[in-house]
């Protein structure tokens, strides 16, 4: 075998392509299969980190485990693939309910006030001086009267109620001047159309105005005048089936009687019955909406007036939740009989604050559920979409709830003529409310939705800050493949310099060599020429110095 350095003519390198070794004795290092660079091998190539080679579908940017088309070349294959994991989407976690505790609330409930507060007024002061403090009054029927003056001072705030007042009422003058709730004076509340409200701890559901069937197929609406439509009952019935921590209702305040509250009455006594018949009778003021109403939400007492009648049925047992209902009408303020009973004391303690057994005790003299859940009437049109009466729903109105009435009705009550404040509630009868929910201050929903956008704001600074790292790391992957391929340019040219060199040199070497080669030629012909003379020297003689003859004469 040839040695480096030593040319033999016939051996050629295949790694260099030079002729004078072979490819395991070449001095150049071996060549990388894949970038064909001299200074690594394959397994070690930058290339190949920079650019995984898939062993699936053999194409470079991904390896096998990240091929996309994984599955159907294993199934092409034959090798059985297992399932994905599914990754588990977040949800949303609602916040702890709120802490509900304390005694039994004691609330006093009126029925219709028609505008005569101070007799309103001077009943709660004797019963809270005979029996102890009350912590909120309850008003259903109509509250205000348009003919009478003797509200005014209170409305107004120019008299302060002896207790929290929060009362429905069925005139145009307020539900359609402030259809969102508001604040007269100190301790004076107005609920709004409709809504949910909690009340010392008491969730609270109501409606104002009155049924009129002409006016109840109007899906476009939510009141027009003094009557609601069936698109208040629907949202009502939403408001109080979205609360997030399904507390229930406690207690619903409307101004109408339900229809069919006669029913499942076994005992002839219980029945509701006028003694002296002097007002219409109480199933005039029952009305359908409200007895739907009833059965879809569910509450634990049912308060309602404007029948002048007072009446406690016996309780009944709530079909989905299994509670008992009670429902209470009450008589006119300012009625003496005693079946015209219009002031009625409640003491109740919040349905989230009761365990499961507390709730579902049953007295012995419950009644199955008067009313039937009936289907939806063919004229009444649905909302328009979801997503749009979620927005009409969640529309923040705390502000609307603390702020003055609108300055119309203001502007009536001050006005001593009751023929001005009749022309406005006349004028206003044809007045549409297009969104007549009441979003209560602090509720459980706003709350919800509060959690709700503080954890959208932290799953998008997530995203952001998944993105931004995403780029910084594609970034960091370009600039180190960007440096690799620097490197391993400098890394080839260096080596191009280095096998240059060494060609060089072994050119050099090569050249010496030859030369080396041609002066020992010359010496070797010098050489045999004076060989070849000194042999021709030798057949001749050798001539006789002239010298040499004369002695020689000399001698002779």
């Amino acid at each position: 075998m040839a040695t480096p350095g030593q040319p033999t003519g016939w051996i050629q390198c295949n790694n260099c392509g030079h002729v004078g070794h072979g490819s395991r004795d070449c001095p150049r290092p071996k060549q990388c299969s894949l970038c064909h660079a001299r200074d690594h091998r394959r397994n070690e190539c930058p290339h190949t980190q920079a650019a995984p080679l898939c062993q699936l579908c053999f194409k470079e940017g991904h390896k096998s485990a990240d091929c996309p088309k994984r599955e159907e070349l294993l199934k092409l294959k034959g090798v059985p693939v297992a399932a994905p994991l599914k990754k588990q989407e977040a949800k949303f976690e609602l916040p702890p309910s709120p802490l509900v505790t304390g005694p039994p609330r004691r609330f006093l409930v009126s029925g219709d006030a028609v505008g005569r507060l101070k007799d309103l007024f001077s009943m709660v002061e004797r019963q809270s001086a005979k029996v102890g403090h009350f912590d909120a009054l309850l008003c259903v029927g109509s509250f205000s009267r348009v003919a009478e003056t003797s509200s005014c001072p209170y409305l107004l705030g120019d008299q302060i109620a002896p207790a929290e007042t929060y009362f429905i009422d069925s005139s145009p003058l307020l539900i359609q001047g402030a259809p969102a709730g508001c604040a007269f004076g100190e301790g004076l509340h107005f609920l709004g159309g409709y809504g949910v409200r909690e009340i010392e701890g008491i969730r609270v559901a109501f409606l104002s105005g009155l049924f009129n069937e002409a006016n109840y197929n109007t899906a476009e609406v939510d009141f027009i005048g003094q009557n609601y439509t069936s698109r208040a009952i629907s949202e009502l019935q939403r408001l109080c089936s979205t609360d997030p921590w399904s507390r229930g209702i406690d207690v619903l305040l409307t101004c109408e009687w339900p229809s069919g509250i006669e029913r499942k009455i076994f005992d002839g006594g219980e029945l509701p019955v006028d003694p002296d018949g002097s007002r219409p009778s109480w199933s005039a003021s029952s009305v359908e909406p409200i007895a739907d109403l009833v059965m879809a939400i569910e509450p634990r007492y049912h308060m309602f007036g404007t029948a002048d009648l007072f009446y406690q049925r016996v309780p009944f047992i709530t079909p989905n939740g299994g509670h008992v209902s009670r429902c209470v009408g009450l008589g006119k303020v300012g009625s003496k009989e005693k079946h015209r009973k219009w002031i009625h004391a409640v003491s109740l303690t919040p349905m989230a604050q009761m365990a499961a057994e507390e709730i579902s005790q049953l007295p012995s003299n419950a009644t199955p559920c008067p009313f039937q859940a009936k289907a939806k009437r063919g004229t009444r049109r649905p909302l328009v979409n979801d997503v749009e009466a979620e927005k009409r729903s969640v529309r923040a109105k705390v502000a609307a709830c603390l702020a003055k009435p609108a300055s119309q009705v203001m502007n009536a009550l001050q006005e001593l003529d009751s023929d001005k404040r009749a022309n406005l509630a006349a004028e206003w009868q044809q007045r549409t409310v297009a969104d007549g929910g009441a979003a209560p201050p602090a509720s459980s929903r706003e709350v919800a939705l509060a959690a709700l956008a503080v954890d959208v704001a932290t799953k998008a600074r997530a995203e952001a800050l998944a993105r931004e790292r995403l780029e910084r790391t594609e970034k960091d992957k370009a600039a180190q493949k960007a440096a690799v391929d620097a490197k391993a340019l400098a890394d080839e040219s260096s080596f191009k310099a280095k096998i240059e060199a060494r060609e060089r040199k072994l050119q050099e070497i090569q050249s010496q060599e030859e030369a080396r080669a041609e002066a020992e030629a010359r010496d070797r012909d010098e050489a045999i020429a004076l060989q070849k003379e000194s042999r021709k020297n030798k057949t001749q003689p050798k001539p006789v110095p002239e010298q040499a003859l004369r002695l020689e004469d000399d001698a002779g």
